[in-house]
């Protein structure tokens, strides 16, 4: 495969998603249907984080895809990611609610 490119490798929340939805899924048509999204616009997501990465993410046969190791790894951390946005999200929307309690009404 070639050298990975230079920009980073996870543009959006969105791939991080579909990355780990696909490994969940086992296939591409299946994790298209999870994300309500065309099978074409999830393997297009696979196929550009491959070649941002240079490597393969997943092996791909007739009845599904399985994580490669460097694959595994991505999608390990593609999920500890996902939570700390979450757990950053959840956190900041209780800081929020509780400064507009303390706030005055005007």
């Amino acid at each position: 495969m070639a050298p990975p490119e230079t920009r980073s490798i996870f543009e959006s929340r969105t791939h991080l998603i579909a990355m780990v939805t696909v490994a969940d899924a086992g296939t591409v048509v299946k994790a298209a249907e999870i994300l309500e999204k065309n099978q074409p616009a999830v393997s297009r997501i696979i196929v550009d984080l491959e070649k941002k990465l240079g490597a393969t993410l997943f092996e791909r046969a007739r009845r599904g895809m399985r994580p490669t190791i460097l694959g595994a790894v991505a999608i390990e951390r593609a999920r500890v990611i996902l939570r700390e946005i979450e757990d950053a999200e959840s956190t900041l929307e209780q800081v929020r609610t509780a400064l507009d309690k303390m706030e005055p009404n005007v």
